[in-house]
């Protein structure tokens, strides 16, 4: 009787050791992939992750849209929130620096982890020293030619922007146009202008806007002159004027590679990415610095499981492993939308079914690319810098006015923001 007393005492704690074993190395991981996306990252991760690391993952796709970061923080505060979760770029910072993430740089070998990354990728997630992401799917601007209508009318792309008005007229007078897409926002697109000029939009310590910089204003200047001197369209269909011809140059983003290599193969040959024009340096080289972003992979911070917190960890290693990395963009492309998806480290660039023939100037377009800076409340500087483009492009107000008023309105709502968030700020 004792004896089945005894074996029956095992028998519970030996139930309650593998309950307790399997709680801790079962993770949710809440990614903005869903359809034939999604199947094939749940498909690696049912065959490749799990039998590595017996770590079980319930894999849930969410729309990458505001309203996820809100959900996210209701998680939190239940005490129910994912293990990892992908979030735009500006809301890394502004969850990270309120508590809300675990940082990454508490792991040992996160070091070699974030090496993988181009630099310009994974700034964006630092704030105080603290990194709050790694990089997911990245983006970058880039610039596109159609090399048959060059040639014709024997023209090269430009190496700075002082050589774009003489393109312009010359486009124009063929009833064809040189267009910059402005879909990434304002504020991104004058960052390319800015970086370039070796500077940003923030102060170095991140106090106060920089939109009143000499340098920051003649960058404002030569991107909005592009519009009220030159005649660019304000928008187009840039991807079908692309293919007909009617717009032959072209600064985008990096997607519409994908779209031009893969939906219009009437021009393969007659079209390829080159370097965005860039900015003469007083050493006598071009900076063609671009602006790079990156969506962020966090652990929110919800309870004090280490297991959970190591499990997540070993998730985003394997995540961002070149062999993974290799497969998924693989299984992307190989899809019925064939999609062209980039995620920021090296070596994915050299693996990736893509850019073959490009993939020489795409890396180092990459490598020159520098992140857009996140600080709380930062977002709010980009209301004012599409403020100020609104007032020059469609009214007519002179660049450094506008751009005086949008530093002076930017830096009093960053001084607003600071102490709103001074309580989180003292504890960082």
């Amino acid at each position: 009787m004792r004896l089945k007393k005894v074996l029956l005492a095992g028998l519970v704690v030996l139930v309650l050791c593998s309950a307790f074993t399997s709680a801790a190395t079962k993770i949710t991981v809440w990614m903005t992939y869903g359809g034939t996306m999604g199947e094939v990252v749940a498909r690696l991760i049912e065959e490749d992750f799990t039998p590595k690391t017996g770590i079980e993952v319930e894999y849930v796709p969410m729309l990458a849209t505001p309203d996820l970061m809100t959900k996210l923080i209701l998680e939190i505060l239940g005490g129910t929130a994912p293990d990892v979760c992908s979030l735009e770029g500006w809301q890394v910072i502004e969850l990270g620096m309120r508590g809300a993430l675990e940082t990454m740089n508490q792991f040992s070998d996160y070091q070699q982890i974030v090496d993988r990354f181009f630099p310009g990728f994974s700034g964006q997630f630092i704030y105080n020293n603290k990194v709050y992401a790694l990089p997911g799917e990245s983006s970058w601007t880039q610039t596109y030619v159609r090399t048959d209508i060059f040639q014709e009318l024997g023209l090269a792309p430009a190496a700075t922007w002082d050589e774009i008005p003489a393109i312009i007229t010359k486009l124009k007078a063929r009833d064809m146009e040189f267009y910059y897409f402005t879909g990434g926002g304002q504020p991104r697109t004058l960052m390319n202008f800015t970086f370039q000029r070796g500077h940003d939009i923030f102060t170095p310590d991140g106090l106060a806007s920089n939109l009143n910089h000499p340098e920051v204003i003649k960058a404002f200047t030569t991107y909005t002159d592009l519009y009220t001197k030159y005649g660019v369209p304000l928008e187009m269909p840039d991807y079908q004027t692309f293919t007909t011809g009617e717009v032959p140059y072209m600064v985008h983003l990096h997607y519409i590679y994908g779209l031009i290599d893969n939906a219009a193969p009437h021009i393969k040959g007659k079209w390829e990415p080159v370097h965005t024009p860039g900015t003469l340096q007083a050493d006598g080289t071009i900076n063609h610095a671009v602006p790079t972003s990156s969506f962020g992979y966090v652990i929110p911070k919800y309870n004090q499981n280490q297991a959970k917190k190591d499990a997540a960890w070993e998730f985003l290693k394997w995540y961002t492993s070149d062999e993974t990395l290799a497969k998924m963009q693989k299984g992307f492309f190989e899809g019925p939308d064939r999609w062209v998806l980039a995620f920021g480290t090296r070596d994915s660039f050299q693996s990736a079914p893509f850019y073959e023939e490009h993939r020489e100037l795409i890396n180092e377009v990459v490598a020159a690319g520098r992140s857009m800076t996140s600080i709380p409340g930062g977002y709010s500087t980009y209301r004012y810098i599409d403020f100020a483009y609104n007032q020059v492009v469609l009214q007519g107000i002179d660049p450094k006015e506008a751009m005086e008023q949008a530093a002076k309105d930017s830096t009093a709502e960053l001084e607003r923001k600071r102490k709103e968030f001074a309580r989180f700020l003292v504890d960082m």
